[in-house]
């Protein structure tokens, strides 16, 4: 969310220094304007791709965090951080996911509440698995 604002609040001064440069060229109001509006269309493209690439790396552990539960019959939380090398990193995604109620916790235990984001995960699997990306990938997540 961070990197959302900053690239929103950086809109203001990036539009000053397009307004200052374009009054030392010599174009026509309509270029000025379309100028203006390609550097700002511009620059918001690539903010918006780099958000989505620190972005992709939060999705990917809740997608693997959902398809774990789906596919081990409702872990115990000692199970699931079994799979994870830090007690906190599945700690936050846990009270994410169950935050945004996709999962809940019940005598010490995960299921499924909402299916939309798992069913997605499975999809991001699944194409994974037939991209041969980890061949080994379903297999691991039963365990």
């Amino acid at each position: 969310m961070i990197a959302v604002k900053s690239a929103l609040a950086l809109n203001i001064p990036l539009l000053l220094i397009s307004l200052v440069w374009i009054e030392h060229e010599t174009l026509s109001p309509v270029q000025r304007i379309l100028a203006i509006f390609y550097i700002m269309f511009v620059y918001n493209l690539i903010s918006y791709g780099y958000c989505h690439i620190f972005n992709m790396s939060e999705t990917a552990r809740r997608i693997r965090l959902l398809n774990f539960i789906h596919s081990s019959d409702n872990p115990t939380y000692e199970k699931i951080l079994s799979q994870y090398q830090t007690k906190n990193i599945i700690q936050v995604r846990l009270e994410r996911l169950i935050t945004m109620n996709q999962i809940e916790k019940i005598n010490n235990r995960f299921f499924l509440k909402a299916k939309i984001l798992a069913a997605v995960a499975s999809i991001v699997l699944n194409w994974g698995i037939f991209l041969k990306y980890n061949q080994n990938l379903k297999e691991r997540l039963k365990r």
